[in-house]
């Protein structure tokens, strides 16, 4: 007899990691160009956990104000947000590797991405920044 959850688990915060851990490995040596296209799978989904990060534009994010009295409710664990430990595990990441989580330290990452993904090594002065971010990412994305 399996015993299986009630509940749907959200594994955002294992794939996510799992993407930092894959995108840090190609920061020191590029994918071969025969796995390119699989190796911009995990990038491209952190450039857009990225943009999100800029914008503050996770999707399922509720920002109902004080005038939307009707549908207060408790949060129970099942409702915690998906974004909520990576949202803290990228600000604290940004805050470390640059002193600072704005556009700039943003554009410097995603840049990074975007090098790797056209198979482009990526720069020595962008290479250390980079390798500092997604190990602090990685290590505060605790599962």
């Amino acid at each position: 007899m399996s015993i299986m959850s009630a509940h749907e688990l959200d594994d955002s915060d294992i794939l996510y990691k799992q993407f930092a851990i894959l995108a840090n490995s190609y920061v020191d040596k590029l994918p071969e160009p025969n796995k390119l296209h699989i190796a911009q799978i995990p990038l491209e989904n952190l450039y857009r956990l990225f943009e999100m990060y800029r914008y503050d534009a996770f999707a399922d994010d509720n920002h109902s104000g004080v005038l939307d009295l009707d549908n207060v409710n408790h949060m129970t664990a099942e409702d915690y947000p998906w974004h909520t430990d990576i949202k803290k595990a990228l600000t604290s990441a940004f805050n470390h590797t640059f002193g600072r989580d704005n556009n700039d330290a943003i554009d410097e990452i995603e840049d990074v991405l975007k090098q790797i993904s056209l198979n482009n090594p990526v720069m020595d002065n962008k290479k250390d920044n980079a390798k500092k971010f997604f190990n602090h990412f990685i290590h505060e994305l605790v599962i």
